[in-house]
């Protein structure tokens, strides 16, 4: 006679408890490591964004800006709504719309984006440095709404026309 193979239903048992002990363990983790994913998306969408108009500025041999923008057509809004890079024809920042190169951004609750230190738009030379008109740096600030230590970014845009991101703690 074959002996019969297999588990037992207490074997299964105490897999199936181990299984829950270690979902139970993981799973505020892994909340956590999304949060941070969408943070950092955001806040790399919006260092694409002043690299485009920096890049784009230097080609062309004009100023460029990105600006924010609720309707992805003209300046005018908040950070957190969207924002354009645009042509600055007229040289105010304000940007004209004459020619939009790329509209985008927009924070999804409960992520938010702010500008922290600067104009409220950021303009780039035809030489590739930022606006010497603005004194200091330009910093946004993209967090979460119910921020802990680690999940803010802060974008630096600086006069010599340099973007970067760095983590930080609300």
């Amino acid at each position: 006679m074959k002996k019969q193979r297999g588990f037992t239903l207490v074997e299964l048992m105490i897999v199936v408890v181990l299984i829950g002990i270690v979902a139970v363990i993981g799973i505020p983790n892994l909340t956590s490591v999304v949060r941070a994913n969408q943070v950092t998306t955001q806040a790399n969408g919006l260092v694409s964004a002043m690299q485009l108009a920096r890049t784009e500025a230097i080609r062309r041999g004009v100023p460029v800006s990105a600006c924010p923008s609720s309707d992805g057509v003209a300046c005018g809004g908040t950070w957190n709504d969207g924002w354009i890079v645009a042509l600055d024809s007229n040289n105010s920042g304000a940007v004209a719309a004459t020619e939009v190169i790329q509209a985008g951004g927009g924070a999804s609750a409960p992520i938010a984006v702010a500008q922290t230190a600067g104009t409220g738009y950021v303009r780039f030379m035809g030489n590739g440095l930022r606006d010497p008109g603005i004194a200091g740096n330009q910093v946004f600030r993209v967090t979460f709404t119910s921020c802990g230590a680690g999940d803010a970014r802060e974008v630096v845009v600086r006069a010599g026309g340099r973007v970067e991101a760095t983590t930080g703690d609300c």
